[in-house]
């Protein structure tokens, strides 16, 4: 396969196990979560690998098994989801490690299997927690700001949040059902 320019496809993107969440970055580059290799890895326009996130800290894994990804446009940074660390990582538009957030647990804070993460203008992140059946949002700092949707809502194991450009909040459950309400 080649380019429109007649360079060569390569491989590397072809190779991977079991991509998951993909996001493009502020500068174009696509952003592909691993959750088997329990990597996030970089890659240009054209598909050449840039780096690979960060895998651990102080000698402890980052990742279990990144599962989704968003950038968020308003500082470029660079937000994944960790279904089985029960947290969201932040990391800047370097790539560096910033800060987590959530742990397994059931009060605000707390995630259970997050899956799906987004990003509003304002630099709030939206998160699926799917085992606690809510949505979160969270300030671009990591706080714990509110619940967008909880099971009193008839949310029920929501995995994937999207915001449109007019401002509409898109969720998808695991039964298949999406739910589109105004944010």
């Amino acid at each position: 396969m080649y380019y429109t320019d007649g360079e060569s496809f390569p491989c590397n993107l072809c190779t991977l196990d079991s991509p998951w969440g993909m996001t493009e970055t502020n500068d174009g580059d696509i952003v592909i979560c691993h959750p088997e290799t329990h990597k996030v890895c970089i890659f240009d326009k054209k598909g050449r690998s840039k780096m690979t996130l960060k895998t651990s800290l102080s000698g402890n894994n980052l990742f279990l098994n990144p599962r989704c990804v968003c950038v968020n446009e308003l500082n470029g940074d660079i937000i994944v989801s960790d279904f089985e660390r029960h947290s969201i990582l932040f990391f800047d538009k370097n790539g560096e490690y910033k800060f987590r957030y959530g742990s397994l647990g059931k009060s605000s804070g707390h995630l259970h299997h997050p899956c799906g993460v987004c990003a509003d203008s304002n630099g709030n992140v939206i998160v699926a927690d799917s085992d606690n059946h809510r949505v979160h949002l969270v300030s671009a700092d990591g706080k714990f700001r509110r619940f967008i949707l909880t099971q009193a809502d008839g949310i029920d194991e929501p995995i994937a949040v999207c915001l449109t450009k007019e401002e509409l909040l898109v969720v998808g459950q695991w039964s298949g059902k999406v739910i589109v309400l105004n944010y």
